[in-house]
């Protein structure tokens, strides 16, 4: 999973990298947008807009 991390530490911009498909991809999404803010990047002092990659490990079991 990829996302933003604005400069407020609010994420944005949700994309799955490699598909997993029957609906886990959307339940990652919906879970990562319950999160609190972030820590924002700092460039020179100042919160700058950052791409995170989050590696994300899912058991499926019946």
């Amino acid at each position: 999973m990829e996302f933003i991390i604005e400069t407020d530490g609010i994420l944005s911009n949700y994309s799955i990298i490699k598909s997993v498909g029957m609906g886990v991809d959307e339940e990652a999404i919906r879970v990562m947008k319950l999160s609190s803010k972030w820590v924002p990047a700092r460039y020179k002092g100042k919160n700058v807009r950052s791409r995170f990659t989050l590696p994300l490990t899912i058991c499926l079991s019946e």
